[in-house]
């Protein structure tokens, strides 16, 4: 769930682009030539400050300039609308933090959902003859964000900038979302890894995918720099794997201070040394530390699957001091229709959600209604500088 936004015009190119443009002369006829009014002038003087253009380009450039000049305060105000749009759209996917932790025998995955939709669900698929049943989250459009099946193989997405694939036409097409369909027939990452390298994923990837299983394997699969499916492992035994919202294929390295989030998730997962550090609560205090609040972003829940025990440890809206406490097991026998999240909490606490959220709409309501305004601003000034001068 990515899209992939183009670099608006900066003003710095407007700049550039205009200083080295040809002076445009216009004849020195009177009968075609007034000398300008002292309003005129400073009229122009102002809008050559404002563009970086010299006055007298402006005096000289005539209705061609003024043309120009015009399409400059266009492009400046959608420029403008267009960031902030981009900073407050619904549509722009926003951050989420993954990780796994492994220590011993206790085997945990942890994620916050972070974005600007805040019809959340939880939902069963039962178990068949044919297929794992298992517990998944997302939005009311039910395409699942992440879950966990009864073999305790939990899957989440980060969002990413789109990043190209080789089609593979001579393999079966991927339809429908990866990790339901992994999860419905695989038990171990490995399974995993086997059937996503059987299917043709497309010419494209905006997203990677955090895999792992209930015996502390754990896989991130994205587009890699060849366009072929990359699968970043954790390594085996006692350790970690993070993901967030860069692509791990293109980083083998070094990548702390790609991601603040990223650098606080393994900072904090780099002090546990012993089975006894991994616990449940100090996994939730990692969520919380990595949590987003803003206008056009929010952890609207959080999920900490024990994968060896098939429990989930569910939060509502970055608020960590409330768990809803879940068993796979028991889910997928009860065989729940789609249930909103904040259905499962106390009343205080979706309130409290439910405040914050509409204080954010406020405040995203507010910076589309300035850059309307910037755009506004910027075409009458346009208009009237684009006006014929009263002639004397």
């Amino acid at each position: 769930m990515c899209i992939k936004i183009t670099a608006p015009l900066r003003i710095s190119d407007i700049k550039c682009f205009h200083k080295s443009r040809t002076h445009f002369l216009i004849p020195q006829n009177p009968a075609y030539h007034q000398p300008p009014t002292a309003n005129h002038h400073q009229r122009k003087i102002y809008i050559g400050k404002l563009l970086g253009i010299p006055a007298h380009s402006i005096f000289r450039g005539g209705k061609k300039m003024k043309k120009v000049i015009y399409v400059i305060l266009v492009s400046m105000a959608v420029t403008g609308f267009s960031i902030s749009w981009q900073e407050f759209s619904d549509t722009t996917p926003e951050s989420c933090t993954i990780f796994t932790a492994s220590f011993g025998e206790m085997v945990l995955f942890g994620n916050n959902e972070d974005y600007s939709n805040p019809k959340t669900y939880y939902w069963v698929s039962p178990s068949t003859v044919q297929f794992y049943g298992g517990v998944y989250f997302g939005y009311d459009s039910f395409s699942p964000q992440g879950g966990i099946n009864e073999k305790g193989l939990a899957f989440d997405y980060n969002a990413l900038p789109e990043v190209p694939l080789n089609p593979h036409p001579e393999l079966p097409q991927l339809h429908g979302n990866p990790g339901l369909i992994i999860l419905r027939e695989c038990t171990t990452i490995e399974e995993a890894i086997a059937m996503a390298r059987g299917y043709n994923w497309g010419t494209s990837l905006t997203y990677q995918m955090h895999m792992a299983d209930a015996t502390g394997d754990a896989v991130v699969i994205s587009a890699g720099p060849d366009g072929e499916l990359a699968f970043t492992r954790k390594e085996k035994g006692n350790g970690y794997l993070v993901s967030t919202n860069f692509n791990l294929a293109y980083y083998q390295g070094k990548k702390e201070g790609l991601c603040s989030r990223y650098d606080t998730a393994v900072a904090m997962l780099e002090k546990i040394k012993d089975e006894n550090d991994l616990t449940i609560d100090y996994s939730v205090s990692i969520l919380d530390a990595v949590h987003a609040e803003g206008a056009s972003s929010n952890t609207l829940y959080s999920n900490l699957f024990d994968l060896k025990a098939g429990t989930i440890y569910l939060y509502y809206w970055h608020q960590f001091d409330e768990v809803v406490t879940l068993s796979v097991e028991e889910e997928i026998t009860k065989g729940y229709s789609p249930t909103r999240i904040s259905d499962l909490f106390s009343p205080e606490t979706v309130d409290q959600a439910l405040s914050e959220h509409q204080n954010y709409q406020k405040e995203k309501e507010g910076g589309i209604c300035l850059g309307t305004t910037f755009i506004t601003v910027l075409m009458i000034i346009g208009l009237l500088f684009l006006l014929p001068k009263k002639r004397e």
